[in-house]
């Protein structure tokens, strides 16, 4: 698609028998790889070596789908309403990598017939695109539970704490971090040097203004926990419950 700005290819005696749409790097969410797949078959006496001599031609376009559109994907196949047989998984497959790839020529405009026969594989069947919104304009849940789930804020603070178990390293390295947003980043953006907040604020601000802090906090702590299945906040207000409990038994 016209959207895609990397391309990159292996060059074996003068012809490129892999070549990379996109980017590989890890903080990208997906790459097309394309290569001759008869040449590899037979260079490397592969299983389907046979099929590979017998046919004249066979190019294989494999789509990776990393991070966030990998979780998308894997939350959709595992939909039984959704995959009800290998037909319906093979026009799902077709589907995605339409989703990010489709093919022209770029004399005519015209669909190349590879991205013709996925269109047909789908059959007019529609599934939901792929999203993966920028996390500058997320909405403050989104980004509070990027925070918590992805950010590796809290495997840093698992660290600290361990290392330094008697230091309260982990409360120490909160307050640093909010003394550096005090300090360096406020600053920042108060000479207009971060222009993704003021853009955000613009966007958001009357919306989330709606809720109060307290209640944005609750449910990012409600969606973290129905995902994972892991019921930690109760366990939380068990043990806040106990703590209460203990002081009171203490002051009688």
């Amino acid at each position: 698609q016209s959207n895609i700005k990397v391309w990159s290819g292996l060059n074996k005696n003068g012809e490129y028998q892999t070549v990379y749409v996109g980017s590989k790097k890890s903080n990208t969410k997906t790459f097309l790889r394309i290569y001759d797949k008869k040449a590899e078959q037979i260079e490397k006496s592969g299983f389907r070596c046979q099929e590979a001599l017998d046919c004249e031609s066979w190019v294989r376009f494999e789509a990776v789908y990393k991070g966030e559109y990998s979780r998308q994907i894997t939350k959709l196949l595992m939909n039984e309403s959704i995959i009800q047989s290998k037909d319906d998984l093979q026009r799902f497959i077709a589907g995605k990598i339409l989703d990010k790839y489709i093919f022209k020529f770029t004399a005519n405009d015209e669909i190349t017939d590879f991205s013709e026969m996925l269109i047909e594989i789908v059959s007019g069947k529609e599934y939901a695109p792929l999203e993966c919104a920028s996390p500058r304009d997320n909405s403050l849940f989104q980004s509070l539970k990027y925070i918590i789930k992805n950010s590796g804020l809290l495997i840093t603070l698992a660290k600290a704490y361990f290392v330094y178990p008697n230091q309260d390293a982990a409360r120490e390295i909160l307050d640093w971090i909010y003394n550096m947003f005090g300090d360096y980043y406020l600053g920042k953006i108060m000479k207009n040097e971060r222009h993704e907040v003021h853009k955000w604020l613009k966007k958001h601000r009357t919306e989330m203004s709606k809720e109060t802090l307290k209640e944005v906090l609750e449910s990012v702590e409600i969606a973290i926990e129905k995902e994972e299945e892991f019921p930690w906040r109760a366990r939380k207000k068990n043990s806040t419950g106990e703590q209460e409990r203990g002081v009171e038994n203490g002051r009688q």
